[in-house]
């Protein structure tokens, strides 16, 4: 074979390398894209799970309303599923006069539920359900958990990419 033959042949075998190789940079750069976090949904979701949780150690903390987070408890406790608890969570804190939904203003409260950066309603469950012991590390000193599924929008259980407030 003549040298200017397999020099073409090279050249272009060299072409299709990098044109594979710049393909699966691209699909590598627009996979890691799709599964990143994004960074404004996800604070917003933090931001809305502490107000929640504050809105509710605010009733525990005042004395006028001693008997309300055992009412509170008492009406979450007759409800089974997680968008029963954030409904009931929901009404109960708006319509409490001594909380002050004013602080939730800038969040996602469509259909009276609870939603996330990515418009699915938060994830709510009670502490004392057997059901929920994959919760464990979210369990804290009030009667629920909250947690978000996370922009994948499947709920892992505070796993995976969900979105959880520890430590509060």
């Amino acid at each position: 074979m003549k040298p200017k033959v397999l020099f073409v042949r090279f050249a272009k075998l060299s072409v299709a390398i990098i044109a594979v190789c710049l393909l699966i940079v691209c699909i590598v750069c627009i996979v890691k894209q799709m599964d990143a976090p994004r960074g404004r949904e996800n604070g917003q979701t933090q931001k809305l799970i502490c107000c929640v949780l504050d809105k509710f150690d605010e009733l525990q903390g005042i004395t006028e309303l001693k008997n309300e987070p055992q009412r509170i408890v008492s009406v979450l406790e007759t409800q089974s599923d997680s968008l029963s608890i954030n409904k009931a969570l929901v009404t109960l804190l708006n319509t409490n006069s001594y909380t002050s939904f004013r602080s939730l203003a800038g969040f996602n409260l469509s259909n009276g539920v609870f939603r996330d950066g990515w418009g699915t309603p938060l994830l709510f469950a009670l502490t004392n359900s057997v059901t929920n012991s994959g919760l464990i590390p979210l369990l804290t000193h009030r009667p629920f958990v909250v947690w978000s599924a996370g922009p994948n929008l499947i709920n892992e259980y505070g796993s995976g990419d969900d979105v959880v407030v520890t430590g509060r």
